[in-house]
């Protein structure tokens, strides 16, 4: 995984100067792994057999996406969001890692939208078109139930990396794409409130019980914040 680290961020550090002017091949090759395994997963293949590679993709998409100009931003995001939404949707316990920076790398990209002075149409049709799906599977996210003590590849309980991730990418929907959560109604602060006793359940039998399996240093998303 180190390894992997240095190298997407030795791609994302050439990618700030030459993409997409000299390297215009590079969002195709960093989505190819990506693009496979979703269609593996569409026709019930073992689409986690190059975990590696799509684990290395989505790290330099994340890497990437905070030096995106805003003239190829609008393009990648209706490009990049439907497939990361694809990938976050996948349910294999295995794959909690790579549910998780999918749905950081989409936190990115629309935290980078979010610095820009976009006009309000192309907000609008990302509201529509992508993120009011995204809204929905993020709650869907939330209601999962939790860790009965079984590991992803990166160590972590199943839902935690995941949930945690989904809450922040929740969070900026909320503040800056509001009507994408709007359809979600009052459905979405009973979730919430689930997902705060469960965490706080998990937390309660980490200390008080250290061998039943769940490791409450490991209560964090792929970034590190807890």
């Amino acid at each position: 995984p180190r390894i992997r680290t240095a190298i997407s961020a030795a791609i994302a550090c050439i990618a700030t100067w030459d993409w997409p002017d000299q390297w215009p091949e590079l969002l195709d090759t960093l989505l190819r792994p990506l693009e496979d395994a979703v269609r593996a997963a569409t026709a019930a293949r073992n689409w986690t057999a190059d975990a590696d590679a799509m684990c290395g993709s989505l790290r330099c998409l994340e890497l990437c996406a905070g030096d995106l100009g805003e003239d190829h931003l609008g393009g990648a995001l209706h490009r990049l969001l439907p497939l990361l939404l694809a990938l976050y949707q996948q349910t294999d316990p295995l794959a909690a890692r790579i549910r998780a920076l999918a749905a950081v790398v989409a936190r990115k990209l629309l935290e980078r939208i979010a610095t820009f002075s976009m006009d309000n149409e192309l907000i609008g049709a990302l509201e529509g078109e992508h993120l009011r799906l995204w809204a929905e599977a993020l709650l869907s996210a939330l209601i999962e139930p939790v860790a009965d003590g079984s590991t992803s590849c990166n160590g972590m309980a199943p839902p935690y990396d995941v949930s945690i991730g989904s809450l922040r990418l929740l969070e900026l929907l909320v503040a800056q794409f509001p009507m994408s959560v709007h359809p979600l109604g009052e459905r979405l602060l009973p979730a919430l409130g689930a997902q705060m006793s469960s965490v706080h359940a998990a937390h309660t039998i980490a200390l008080t019980h250290p061998g039943a399996g769940v490791d409450s240093e490991r209560l964090c998303d792929v970034d590190g914040n807890a």
